[in-house]
């Protein structure tokens, strides 16, 4: 029902409003600073009407070349990571997102990266987050035992009070929005 809403009403989102909120959450991004505190990141390439993570991605392609793309390897439902160099190393995978062509791209494990943009659909005020339903961050997450700085971005209608969560869920660690950047404590998950 969550994933419904949200999805529906990021949908309707007016084309103007959402590139100035996108502009915003940027913006705030930006303000992080967060090349200066990580040297690894994990990123996404975003599809349909999630907010656009390129412009993040170029910005971090910047100032670092230890950027990582998920692959969905749908058989065994995980995500296997690689570094990508160069944008020209992506091509359509699964669901057509952007993925690394493996035969182009180094492989890592999830312990060394320092920092994950992680997608979702809903967010709660404790950093708990409602994604697709495929499990694959989640199972990600799980396996990195509280090691990376986990990032969120999103439009604030996408922030609810509380939402449904499990056991093996991992809350994020910052959701960023286009009117504040919102910082989470996990002492169970540091």
């Amino acid at each position: 029902m969550i994933r419904k809403q949200i999805l529906t009403e990021r949908d309707q989102l007016d084309p103007q409003e959402r590139q100035i909120n996108e502009n915003l959450i940027f913006n705030r991004f930006v303000s992080e600073e967060l090349y200066s505190r990580f040297n690894s990141f994990m990123v996404y390439a975003s599809f349909g009407n999630e907010v656009n993570t390129w412009p993040l991605i170029d910005y971090l392609y910047q100032h670092t070349t230890n950027i990582i793309f998920p692959k969905v390897d749908a058989e065994l439902k995980v995500l296997e990571l690689y570094r990508v160099k160069d944008r020209e190393h992506l091509v359509p995978g699964i669901w057509g997102i952007l993925e690394p062509d493996e035969s182009r791209c180094e492989a890592v494990l999830i312990g060394d990266i320092d920092c994950i943009l992680v997608p979702g659909l809903a967010y709660d005020k404790e950093g708990y987050r409602i994604g697709y339903g495929g499990g694959y961050y989640d199972k990600l997450l799980a396996n990195q035992q509280g090691h990376s700085y986990k990032i969120s971005i999103g439009f604030e209608f996408q922030r609810l009070e509380r939402i449904p969560r499990e056991s093996h869920d991992c809350p994020i660690d910052l959701l960023i929005t286009e009117t504040e950047s919102y910082y989470f404590s996990h002492p169970a998950h540091e």
